[in-house]
């Protein structure tokens, strides 16, 4: 299996080789210094909870959106930006 690149330090590289390890599956990864560069242009489905990655790539998958979807399914995802509101036009400029 092949992890295309892997946009973390060496550390979630050296937990993810073990769990992959782990469960007995050959696989390779790079440690990059531009990562969100390199996962926007991968021709590939990338992982990622990065918005600027998702933005990019040709096909993803939101991370964060799944792992709330399979641990929360109940709640609603929503917008949290206060909503505007607009001024009147005496105070606008």
């Amino acid at each position: 299996m092949r992890l295309g690149r892997v946009a973390c330090t060496g550390c979630w590289i050296g937990r993810l080789a073990e769990l992959i390890r782990a469960q007995g599956t050959r696989w390779t990864g790079d440690l990059v210094d531009t990562p969100a560069r390199e996962l926007t242009a991968l021709d590939c489905v990338v992982v990622s909870s990065d918005a600027f990655v998702l933005d990019g790539c040709r096909q993803c998958l939101n991370l964060a959106e799944a792992v709330l979807a399979e641990l929360a399914p109940e709640r609603a995802l929503g917008d949290l930006e206060p909503p505007v509101t607009p001024r009147p036009a005496s105070e606008q400029l």
